[in-house]
């Protein structure tokens, strides 16, 4: 676990690269997972990397990323938001 304080800002063209097990829940074989204290920022594009560690992963959630603040994304620049125009 990767634990950053006073919060996390992603600008564009980011990529985070995940080392995950193929234990979804994390707690027999351990996940790589980012904890933000404070509040997470996403502007852009961003790239979610995965290395499977145990060949193929099970189906489940896995947490990648975790805030105690607030989720905050410039609108009409995150993923998500570009992905919703490109459906129009």
């Amino acid at each position: 676990m990767l634990t950053i304080p006073n919060g996390l800002t992603e600008v564009d063209k980011v990529a985070n690269c995940f080392d995950l097990s193929d234990d979804p829940s994390g707690s027999v074989k351990t996940n790589d997972l980012i904890k933000v204290v404070g509040n997470l920022t996403l502007t852009g594009t961003h790239t979610i990397l995965i290395n499977p560690l145990n060949g193929t992963l099970r189906a489940g959630t896995y947490t990648l990323i975790t805030y105690s603040g607030k989720l905050k994304r410039q609108r009409g620049q995150s993923g998500r938001e570009r992905s919703r125009r490109a459906r129009r």
